[in-house]
């Protein structure tokens, strides 16, 4: 999910091997959100590298997640879209020329 929302970014940019180990069990620190990454799909990420895997979303967990955040961001994208065309719709309403 991490890359895919990074548009393809590598993960942990500049760590190898041993360093990448140390950066998720001793200093427990995980990858930052990328910048045009939606914050509950991060949420998501985060929840999913906690490092009890007891602590960690099961697949169902996850598909009931993201269905969730798809629906509700389709919401989102749907109103201003269906208010775009009511705008453009009244505005050619108004600015059309009578014939006669």
């Amino acid at each position: 999910m991490w890359e895919a929302t990074s548009y393809g970014d590598k993960p942990y940019k500049g760590k190898r091997g041993q360093e990448i180990l140390n950066f998720l069990v001793e200093e427990d620190k995980r990858m930052e959100k990328p910048p045009l990454c939606d914050e509950a799909v991060y949420n998501v990420m985060l929840s999913c590298w906690k490092y009890d895997k007891n602590n960690r979303p099961d697949f169902k967990e996850l598909a009931v997640i993201l269905k969730s955040i798809i629906g509700n961001r389709r919401r989102s994208l749907r109103r201003p879209a269906e208010r775009l065309i009511q705008d453009s719709d009244e505005m050619l309403e108004r600015s059309s020329i009578p014939t006669t």
